[in-house]
């Protein structure tokens, strides 16, 4: 990718055109390589100095075999080298499927952003947020003095910049020193109070009040702040005794109050990436959803650097925990299963359309449901969540966060999330309730790329039955079985527009034998499969076979 822009000196998420209707550029670069065009790629400010027209077309073959869906198919890097070298003759290479099924939508751009602009896209939108990245260059001595004008004026910018930057810095250090002196006054008094929570945020605080000042608990005024000493002593102090699992923001522990309640705590990690305003935005959200299957927020605190959330205590922990153990897996039978499957459905359908809020979770995965004593299932974990307001459908972001195997691939290529982002983490999470076991380890397994590449094979040729878990399987639920399969595969297709929303996924399940839409063929399916060839490498030299790639070596004396 970083090929083609050096070539053409234009950005990957740009244009091909100036025209924001016009092809998706990666799609239209890799096309014009295929169709022998590849002049057409070069950047205009090159034709002073036209370069070789055969160097042009081999580096940019090269470009585009290094694109290619399939891991198979792209060359290694001492390949890539020698081809640009010249030492190897490089094939002409195929279409990637990926990018127009991606990029590509009825002859328009798939996915628009939620802007007020109709003519809002997603190259206008990145081409704006993005930092881009700096090429540095070897240059001659006699190249720099052209741009000798320019580094002087970027040299007054910076001593400028320095400047201003130290006189900010010496405001800063006033305002601190002055804020610090009432600081001390402020804590000596708050130290002095009985059961005070020092909490930086006042939002959260009046979040909190808003939600539950009025509300009682067997005649008992409810108090959604807690003081750091009250939940160390609750944990044991952190003890690992206690400790319920860990995560990328910090540990869980088990926790009982005074009043004899048991909790979970969730004590977020200092080196954690969830700062201040993840944590405002988990409690924030989760403080105005109420719902059977959403995890119950009790309260937090916020003391110092400490920041905690406590919530309601489940005693089975996490699905993960359960489903992909061998030990434990023979607690879920199909029953309970199948009520996992729907209950998440409903969470799901809670948060995109029934609540106050329309809400993207973003991070929906087996070790954020959590069961409790009846196996019912709870969405948990709103650190990376994200609100929806008005007739806003879909949001972008630079900063893509989740799991990789439960993303969708708008979202994981980029950075489009919708609630069919969810919808496609559903069907995932549904694939692994099915067949017990975790999305990664379907790897190469029948040459498959991955659980859904798996899956797909598996229904297409009419043994979707050995999807499922072989401690749940029986002749009674096989075919309701195989109808959450079915729509599983509809809730992973690559385009979102194909998916269902969550609603038609309900309905879908409680139908029982209503006709089904087909799902289209997921974009990886196999490695090394019929579907996959060609190599980028021609047979010059010496050349050794591994299935269906072709790899050609070049030996010296």
């Amino acid at each position: 990718m970083m090929v083609l822009e050096l070539v053409s000196g234009k950005r990957n998420s740009s244009h091909s055109t100036g025209d924001p209707g016009a092809a998706f550029y990666p799609y239209w670069a890799a096309k014009q390589i295929t169709e022998e065009n590849t002049l057409s790629l070069l950047d205009p400010r090159l034709e002073e100095a036209p370069p070789d027209e055969e160097e042009v077309t081999r580096v940019c073959r090269v470009a585009c075999w290094c694109i290619q869906d399939a891991e198979s198919q792209r060359p290694t890097m001492g390949q890539v080298v020698q081809a640009m070298e010249g030492s190897l003759e490089v094939n002409k290479p195929p279409l990637p499927l990926g990018l127009k099924i991606l990029m590509e939508e009825e002859g328009q751009i798939a996915y628009q952003l939620p802007s007020t602009d109709p003519s809002a896209s997603v190259a206008t939108y990145t081409s704006e947020e993005s930092d881009g990245y700096d090429l540095h260059v070897k240059l001659a001595a006699s190249d720099l003095d052209a741009s000798s004008n320019k580094t002087k004026l970027r040299v007054i910018v910076a001593a400028v910049g320095c400047a201003l930057g130290l006189l900010l810095a010496i405001i800063c250090y006033f305002l601190w020193w002055k804020y610090s002196s009432r600081a001390k006054v402020f804590w000596k008094k708050g130290r002095q109070q009985e059961n005070t929570v020092l909490h930086p945020s006042g939002e959260v605080v009046s979040e909190f009040s808003s939600i539950y000042g009025e509300e009682t608990q067997e005649g008992k005024a409810f108090e959604p702040l807690f003081t750091f000493d009250c939940i160390a002593t609750a944990t044991g102090y952190f003890s690992e005794s206690n400790k319920l699992g860990e995560g990328g923001f910090g540990h869980v522990y088990k926790g009982t109050l005074p009043s004899g309640q048991e909790v979970a705590v969730k004590r977020l990690s200092r080196s954690s990436g969830q700062g201040l305003e993840e944590f405002k935005n988990e409690v924030i959200l989760i403080a105005k959803l109420q719902h059977r299957n959403l995890v119950k927020l009790l309260g937090c605190c916020i003391q110092g650097e400490e920041k905690i959330l406590i919530y309601e205590y489940l005693p089975n922990k996490s699905l993960d925990a359960i489903i992909f153990e061998t030990s434990k897996k023979e607690l879920l039978d199909w029953k309970k299963r199948f009520n996992i499957i729907e209950g998440i459905a409903r969470g799901l359908l809670y948060l995109h359309r029934d609540s106050r809020l329309r809400i993207v979770h973003r991070d929906l995965k087996a070790s954020n449901i959590l069961l409790d004593e009846n196996m019912n299932p709870k969405i948990s974990d709103f650190g990376m969540a994200r609100i929806f307001g008005g007739d806003e459908n879909q949001g972008n972001t630079n900063r893509v966060v989740g799991t990789f195997g439960y993303m969708s691939p708008e979202y994981a290529m980029e950075g489009l999330f919708s609630v069919r982002s969810d919808v496609y983490s559903f069907g995932i999470l549904v694939l692994e309730i099915m067949t017990g076991r975790r999305n990664s380890s379907f790897h190469r397994m029948k040459n498959a790329v991955n659980i859904v590449g798996y899956a797909w094979q598996q229904w297409n040729e009419d043994k979707a039955v050995e999807l499922i878990d072989p401690t749940i399987r029986s002749a009674s639920m096989i075919s309701q079985a195989l109808r959450c399969v079915h729509i599983a595969l509809l809730c992973v297709q690559d385009r979102a527009s194909d998916r269902p929303d969550i609603d038609a996924v309900i309905r879908m399940m409680g139908s029982g034998s209503g006709p089904l839409p087909m799902p289209k063929q997921p974009m990886f399916v196999a490695v090394g499969s019929a579907d996959v060839t060609g190599t980028m490498i021609a047979n010059k030299y010496e050349s050794f076979s591994t299935y269906d790639v072709t790899i050609t070596m070049v030996q010296g004396r």
